[in-house]
């Protein structure tokens, strides 16, 4: 089984593009497959996160990340809490 990170990502769109950010937490198995979830959440909902793939894929890359224990390995890939202003 391929170890599952926990990505702390802290996301923002500095004036004067966007006043908006925040910390968006997932699960993913790299870079790559987190930036696929949350293009895909925001994407479907409209969100104004969807204007700005270039900021959350720059926001993953530099996120902190830590793997998941093995108790936890059994976690799906997806967005497990966001806070944004």
């Amino acid at each position: 089984m391929k170890p599952k990170y926990l990505y702390l990502i802290a996301l923002w769109i500095p004036f004067p593009e966007s006043e908006y950010g925040g910390l968006l937490n997932a699960i993913a198995e790299s870079d790559e497959d987190c930036i696929k979830i949350l293009e895909l959440e925001y994407e479907s909902e409209g969100s104004w996160k969807g204007g700005y793939a270039k900021e959350l894929k720059k926001a993953v890359k530099e996120a902190k990340k830590f793997e998941l224990s093995d108790a936890h390995k059994h976690e799906e890939q997806r967005i497990v809490m966001e806070f944004t202003t």
